[in-house]
């Protein structure tokens, strides 16, 4: 089956609208405007602003934009209970690969990498997702969930890399997850929508994230 190709045009329009300007600010006219189609056109994809909300989060969690049977055309609300199983996929899929089960944690470097390829690639939709309690409360409350469970993981992983000896010694590990998941956050998932100069890839804002990180906790940095 094929997408109709303004799908497409939607999802990159109100993703950057709904994380710059905020979701409440923005109308479905902005959308229109930014995808460079007719108002009535959104209307016949969508069945509103809240459906273009979770059409946006729920595709950027399958990977890419979903693709619509024309005959099911306007797109309904997705039920945030069905994103939030893919979003629990998805995250367990995560885990699995930080910790896989019976096993230590995998290396620190390895972490650091993983880390920021998965922030990088869902960022649309935890940016969405954080900026939004009030529209998304299910999704927002799952997501702070297992923001606490990534912290947890994410201190095994320093600490067992500090015992291996292949991570400095710090004082306050604890304290530390929270610079290594802030600085991977911010690379990743805010800088694509800060005001900068120079406007980075994702290549080039990834090793930059991750040579900051590595020479700051590695013994023999990459």
């Amino acid at each position: 089956m094929q997408s109709d190709p303004r799908l497409w045009g939607v999802y990159s329009a109100a993703s950057h609208l709904f994380i710059k300007r905020g979701y409440a600010a923005t109308h479905v006219s902005d959308i229109a405007e930014a995808a460079g189609i007719a108002t009535g056109s959104v209307y016949n994809l969508f069945s509103g602003k809240k459906a273009v909300l979770h059409y946006v989060v729920h595709s950027t969690l399958l990977g890419q934009p979903a693709i619509a049977d024309p005959a099911e055309l306007p797109i309904p609300v997705i039920p945030e209970l069905d994103i939030a199983e893919t979003m629990t996929q998805k995250a367990d899929a995560l885990f699995k690969r930080l910790k896989p089960p019976g096993q230590v944690p995998i290396p620190f470097g390895d972490m650091l990498e993983v880390l920021f390829d998965c922030i990088a690639s869902y960022q649309v939709a935890f940016n969405l997702i954080n900026k939004n309690p009030d529209v998304l409360p299910h999704l927002h409350e799952q997501y702070q969930q297992y923001m606490k469970r990534l912290y947890r993981v994410t201190e095994e992983c320093l600490r067992h890399g500090i015992a291996d000896g292949a991570v400095r010694p710090v004082c306050y590990p604890e304290l530390h997850v929270r610079n290594i998941l802030e600085d991977i956050a911010w690379w990743a998932m805010l800088l694509p929508y800060e005001e900068v100069s120079v406007q980075l890839s994702v290549e080039v804002a990834r090793e930059a994230a991750l040579d900051t990180l590595r020479h700051a906790y590695l013994v023999r940095p990459c």
